[in-house]
């Protein structure tokens, strides 16, 4: 997971422990929104902390949950990691691949605790104490019209975040023709238009796009928002191996007007940003920690690095994810921004200490507690028991 050359020294020497148990919560924080936790238990009474949600997917999670819970019950910690990283996702899903991810989490969250470090001591050489954040509003926008999406991101900035977030294109279809989907997106850019106006020309906009263009009504909405001055354009295509031709045309189009492409959030693992990353395809890449898992995050910042590409991981979900995410940019070379989901919901969050992951003047530092460095209340969740 780490180099000789940048490993720090953990003072602590090691000491064995072993799973004993797995439990899972959940916490409902909207109708589109339902977070889903695990809790590894262990031998020497340290629990750590893992994220598998999937929203509306949550119960594809839970049956890999269980089988996985099963097959490591017992294990020390790193043989439990190691089984871990041998499953073949590839074979078995991608919820297969999020539960697994979050068992694994939850394991490093414990082995970091037993050594009494922090998780990011684990993982790479320490290069920033804060990672500046960015405001998602889509979520929480419910009203999506112009005038709601400019006062929703008038809310974010007046938060204190330097930059935000909105995906405005509900009414685009994945399967129109080029033309018609550009003309489905008008509202989009009026909305974005809008916003840029009401927030003034200072703060980062960034528009997601979910994969409903194609190449030809992709460089006709950048023609048309040339001068939203937008910070970066997020999954405008299926971002596929097939596309990477016109993904590479979008970054250039893109790049021409000051514009940076950015994307990959369902990419999952190393394997599947190589040739992304090999073919320039992206100025800044947004790794999921749910799907790539924290080894895979940690390889997939390196390369980033190498090839001078910003990392800027997708994390619009719950406090674990966002967590575990702030170690791995701790030690990224190339951490640019991450993203938090900006006030979804008015649920009470269930982090103890809920000014630990609230940004200031658009940053967050990272937490120096051991492991993740957060502490979760458990009465703020549902238990959720496995068969």
């Amino acid at each position: 997971m780490i180099s000789a050359a940048e490993k720090e020294e953990v003072q602590v020497d090691r000491v064995p422990f072993f799973v004993q148990a797995t439990e899972v919560y959940t916490q409902r924080i909207s109708p589109k929104t339902e977070f889903l936790f695990v809790r590894v238990l262990t031998s020497n009474g340290v629990d750590g902390w893992g994220e598998g949600t999937f929203n509306s997917l949550n119960a594809q999670v839970l049956p890999a949950l269980q089988i996985l819970a099963q097959a490591i019950e017992t294990k020390d910690a790193i043989d439990a990691l190691k089984f871990l990283s041998a499953q073949p996702c590839w074979k078995n899903g991608r919820a297969f691949r999020i539960a697994k991810n979050a068992l694994e989490q939850a394991i490093l969250d414990a082995e970091a605790r037993v050594r009494q470090v922090p998780l990011f001591k684990l993982l790479g050489k320490q290069r920033r104490k804060t990672v500046p954040c960015y405001a998602n509003i889509n979520r929480g926008t419910k009203d999506r019209s112009t005038e709601g999406w400019a006062q929703r991101a008038t809310a974010a900035i007046s938060a204190g975040f330097n930059a935000l977030k909105l995906a405005p294109f509900d009414g685009v279809s994945e399967t129109g023709a080029s033309k018609d989907r550009l003309t489905a997106a008008s509202a989009g850019i009026d909305a974005t238009k809008a916003v840029r106006a009401e927030i003034g020309n200072d703060p980062g906009l960034l528009l997601d796009c979910h994969w409903r263009f194609d190449l030809k009504s992709a460089c006709g909405l950048i023609e048309q928002l040339r001068d939203a001055s937008l910070f970066w354009i997020e999954a405008p295509i299926l971002e596929d191996y097939g596309n990477i031709p016109d993904l590479r045309a979008i970054r250039e189009v893109a790049n021409s007007s000051g514009i940076l492409l950015a994307g990959g959030e369902f990419h999952t693992g190393a394997r599947a940003f190589a040739p992304f990353l090999d073919q320039s395809v992206y100025n800044t890449i947004n790794p999921d920690i749910r799907f790539c898992g924290i080894p895979d995050m940690v390889m997939v910042a390196d390369t980033a690095a190498s090839k001078d590409v910003q990392f800027s991981p997708h994390n619009h979900l719950g406090p674990v994810m966002t967590a575990a995410s702030l170690h791995v940019m701790a030690i990224a070379p190339t951490a640019q921004m991450l993203e938090l989901q900006y006030a979804e919901s008015d649920e009470t969050t269930c982090i103890a200490s809920p000014e630990q992951l609230m940004p200031v003047d658009g940053a967050m530092e990272v937490p120096t507690g051991h492991g993740l460095g957060i502490e979760i209340d458990t009465r703020a969740l549902s238990r959720v028991q496995l068969d």
